[in-house]
């Protein structure tokens, strides 16, 4: 088991990625999208000690269902009343 006094610490972008992916429909997702991608430089760089990775990409993923699914329920709605 790891001790968690050599655990390294969860990227803050990471972090607000998630919480922005859930928390607020089609802005928070844009801005989960934004900080998830910018999370997942700084953990690709060269030297990176902080985590986070799967956290970003789940931000970035349900931010972007975050915006597809209202565009297309629109989308749907105009064909079905058209």
């Amino acid at each position: 088991m790891h001790d968690r006094s050599t655990r390294r610490p969860l990227n803050g972008n990471a972090i607000t990625s998630a919480a922005c992916s859930l928390l607020w429909p089609m802005v928070g997702s844009i801005a989960a999208i934004v900080l998830g991608r910018r999370a997942r430089r700084q953990l690709a760089e060269p030297g990176a000690t902080e985590r986070g990775d799967a956290l970003a990409r789940a931000g970035i993923v349900i931010g972007w269902v975050g915006i597809v699914a209202p565009v297309l329920g629109v989308v749907v709605a105009i064909v079905g009343l058209g």
